[in-house]
């Protein structure tokens, strides 16, 4: 849950156009989602539509918002 908040906030920066905060904040979620990989016993049921695929495409869309 923590990797989802923090891979919003860096969507968020990217609209505001802040491309290293944005770098940042997907690379900290990509941690997190390493992190909770380690325990899958602790994974809510309802997050299931959230891996390193999905973060690695929403990192994508976010570089729309910066223009590029």
């Amino acid at each position: 849950m923590q990797a989802l908040a923090v891979q919003e906030e860096a969507r968020g920066l990217a609209i505001l156009g802040d491309t290293a905060g944005t770098d940042r904040g997907f690379d900290e979620a990509r941690e997190l989602i390493a992190q909770a990989a380690a325990h899958p016993e602790d994974e809510p049921p309802w997050i299931h539509l959230f891996d390193p695929d999905m973060l690695t495409m929403q990192h994508g869309l976010a570089y729309q918002y910066l223009g590029g």
